[in-house]
């Protein structure tokens, strides 16, 4: 099993519903050319709107809060991840030649 599976925290279960949202704003997040951008507030707060999820002015700010943590701790993995792909690419290619010609 994956250390990622092996030491991934308990959920609560009244955390799916917060688990639910980010994957919903996940699925419709726009990317760049080298990977994902950071969830925008606008659709955030929009989620909230929609799904009547944090109705309250001070839930809604907690809830951005805790959708842009999960946010930032999904944009550092999906870079790590990238890096460590790169990483392994680099060594089954084995050494480049190139240089000036003379």
């Amino acid at each position: 099993m994956p250390a990622f599976l092996r030491n991934r925290p308990e959920l609560e279960p009244g955390d799916r519903v917060f688990i639910d949202a980010f994957q919903s704003l996940t699925a419709a997040r726009s990317y760049h050319m080298s990977g994902p951008n950071p969830l925008a507030v606008s659709e955030i707060e929009a989620y909230c709107r929609l799904t009547c999820v944090a109705e309250e002015p001070a839930c809604r700010r907690w809830f951005l809060h805790l959708m842009q943590k999960l946010d930032g701790a999904y944009l550092q993995y999906t870079l790590d991840n990238r890096e460590a792909r790169a990483k392994a690419q680099d060594k089954t290619r084995g050494p480049q030649r190139g240089g000036r010609r003379p």
